[in-house]
């Protein structure tokens, strides 16, 4: 690759990675929360970990979305899929924006939010929190 080819690709990373994290920076500002149900586990990211697909839905309409899971084993993979696909979980999303979202499956995503859970969903977060924890490394 030329020199004008290289910088193209990097400008062009560098304008990608500035929209990422501009949507980020949206959804923080501005979230509402609802319910979304976890309908399966597949895929990989660039760093190995797992995407969830989940379904929620705001005003009526319905959105599907993935989001990451720190996963690449397959032990890690038979957990998941036992432990989130058909149940709900929380889901922040923009409010000006639906369709830009992000599932809360842990107490850091909690914090990060500053979301004051029910039991049942710190209980869920906490379950999450031990797995990672207890085999994070092997993953």
């Amino acid at each position: 690759m030329n020199k004008f080819g290289l910088l193209i690709l990097l400008a062009g990373l560098a304008v990608i990675l500035f929209l990422a994290i501009r949507q980020d920076r949206k959804l923080e500002q501005n979230f509402k929360i609802t319910a979304a149900i976890v309908s399966g586990i597949d895929g990989a990211t660039g760093n190995g970990n797992r995407l969830a697909d989940y379904t929620y839905a705001v005003n009526g309409k319905s959105y599907t979305r993935r989001s990451s899971l720190p996963c690449s084993s397959i032990p890690c993979i038979k957990y998941y899929r036992n432990a989130v696909v058909g149940k709900k979980f929380l889901v922040v999303y923009q409010a000006d924006n639906p369709s830009n979202s992000r599932m809360i499956f842990t107490n850091n995503d909690l914090k990060h939010f500053k979301i004051n859970p029910t039991l049942d969903v710190q209980r869920a977060a906490q379950e999450m929190d031990s797995v990672v924890a207890a085999h994070g490394d092997e993953w």
